[in-house]
């Protein structure tokens, strides 16, 4: 492990300029035909954070960053948290209805965003929500549907709908005086980003997480021995935590190299792993399959990289030996963690045997809490019993925005526990071991989706008398979203999933529609979805 000083309770901006004195000449990102340094990554901060002075946007308001991995969403990020706004990341693959719900109930003043990618053409979506964006270029929006809406920036765009960054942003620069000022101001307790995480109840939940969380970062940077020398692949895109915390804000504290995917591919992660001399890489189990069933695996070498950790789903020791032998890696960690409770909250100790590594999902990091509740009892239960796993943690969420003190009490205790939903069970030594979810959601590929708001989506439709949504068992996706429905009239599975994938993500959208009639039911008229799983995995 190297060495570390003592953490200090920094700021994103602190750190960022902490990280430009001592690594300034060093390359902060490297993406296909551009190369930025720590000095020149921080001039495009400057000019971007000036801009959005410019435009009156004040400590606490939204700013919402509707991008690809670009290099741009790393600089505007910054740039955000160093004049003490709130960053609200948008699913890229969020079609209209989902993107208006997060663009209102965030109440986004301005909108970085760009004209398209892949399937997604973000401008045509914000102008069906909002009309009032077409033709504003420079103007200040006054939209109905988006009141707080001000401006929408364009990156890699001159349409008319926005405000060229082209145009409008100015080279890099030195802070300036009232950008040093926002800077010095801003508080490890502040909010910087909200995160919107699927939820219980339907609807997405506005996760607001501080600056604080950097501490957590550090911690974790020390245990997977993060060093200047390092060049970190982030395969997932920066809307997440686990790109946004675990990548972009780990390698810029430590001096290492970004460097972001745009597909998402494994043939695109193998190339740029072989191409970047990439050392460090996360994702999901299934991330690594594909990695090893892709066609190309055997074309590029992997023996730059060091180590890996996986979360999000149980990583099969069969996988991890093939991981570990056939990339050539000093260790694999299995991790876990939330958005609610600043990202990473467990990992298994790098020097852990690999059938160790990967049974359970490790042990807390510092100034973790933990307590394993029976949900009955509402006591606490020792080691070898199932609980529902309450953290306590500096780095828990400053609140879910706009949720309500009372409906607060669901995820809440009084003194500050957040009850995850989630049953786990340790051992005598303090390991845990993740048994399964509570709550009723669903894990797709490592994506969290509410069957409520699938639920929904599906009763939209004028055919649906009822709905009931479950996850199977899926080898290669953890879970499989099957959708149960009853008909008022004829209507084909094929007609239901094209509805749906008008208005859901692709990963929201159900594998299989099972019609019926008759449900098997409480006592109280509630849906036992757990017979309907039970009478598909038979």
């Amino acid at each position: 492990m190297s060495a570390q000083l003592q953490w200090q309770n920094a700021t994103i901006p602190s750190m960022l300029e902490d990280a430009v004195r001592k690594y300034g000449e060093r390359e902060a990102i490297s993406q296909t035909g551009t190369k930025i340094s720590y000095a020149e990554l921080f001039g495009m901060v400057c000019a971007f954070a000036d801009l959005l002075l410019s435009l009156n946007v004040k400590r606490g308001d939204k700013v919402g960053i509707w991008l690809p991995n670009y290099h741009e969403w790393i600089v505007a990020n910054l740039a955000i948290a160093s004049i003490g706004a709130i960053t609200v990341p948008i699913n890229t693959r969020f079609r209209s209805i989902e993107a208006k719900y997060v663009l209102h109930a965030s109440g986004i003043s301005v909108l970085v965003t760009t004209d398209h990618f892949m399937t997604n053409h973000y401008l045509d979506m914000l102008e069906g929500i909002a009309p009032e964006c077409k033709g504003v270029g420079d103007k200040p929006i006054a939209s109905a549907a988006l009141p707080a809406l001000r401006h929408v920036l364009g990156v890699r765009t001159e349409d008319a709908r926005t405000l060229p960054l082209s145009c409008v942003l100015g080279p890099p620069t030195t802070p300036s005086r009232e950008l040093k000022a926002r800077m010095a101001g801003t508080r490890a307790e502040d909010p910087v980003n909200m995160f919107w995480t699927s939820g219980t109840t339907g609807n997405p939940k506005g996760a607001l997480c501080p600056h604080r969380v950097l501490e957590n970062v550090w911690h974790y940077g020390r245990i997977m021995d993060y060093n200047a020398e390092d060049r970190c692949l982030a395969p997932l895109p920066f809307f997440y935590t686990t790109a946004n915390y675990w990548v972009m804000l780990c390698a810029l504290m430590h001096g290492a190299c970004i460097v972001p995917l745009m597909e998402f591919t494994a043939e695109e992660a193998l190339e740029t792993i072989d191409r970047e001399k990439i050392t460090v890489t996360v994702g999901i189990p299934n991330t690594f399959i594909g990695y090893l069933r892709s066609p190309v695996f055997d074309k590029y070498s992997m023996k730059s990289l060091r180590r890996i950790w996986t979360g999000g789903a149980t990583t099969p020791i069969e996988l991890a030996r093939s991981l570990v032998e056939k990339l050539g890696l000093e260790f694999l960690c299995q991790v876990y963690g939330m958005t609610e409770t600043g990202g990473i909250t467990m990992i298994t100790p790098p020097a852990a045997p690999l059938e160790k590594a990967v049974a359970s999902v490790g042990r807390p990091l510092p100034n973790f809490d933990l307590r394993l509740i029976d949900r009955q009892t509402g006591q606490e239960v020792g080691p070898g019993v199932d609980g529902e796993l309450w953290v306590k943690t500096p780095y828990n969420l400053v609140s879910y925005y706009g949720m309500s003190a009372e409906e607060s009490k669901n995820y809440f205790t009084d003194d500050g526990w957040y009850k995850t939903g989630d049953v786990m069970r340790r051992d005598e030594e303090d390991n845990y071991f993740f048994r399964g979810r509570i709550k009723d959601m669903i894990k797709v590929a490592g994506e969290n989706v509410a069957a409520r708001e699938v639920e929904n989506a599906i009763f939209s439709h004028p055919a649906i008398v009822q709905v009931a949504v479950v996850g199977i068992p899926d080898p290669l996706r953890n879970e499989a979203i099957v959708a149960f429905v009853e008909t008022r009239q004829e209507t084909s599975e094929a007609e239901l999933i094209a509805f749906c994938k008008e208005r859901l993500a692709p990963f929201k959208v159900p594998k299989r529609f099972m019609f019926r009639s008759e449900w098997p039911i409480t006592a109280t008229g509630k849906i036992q979805k757990f017979l309907l799983v039970e009478e598909l995995t038979k």
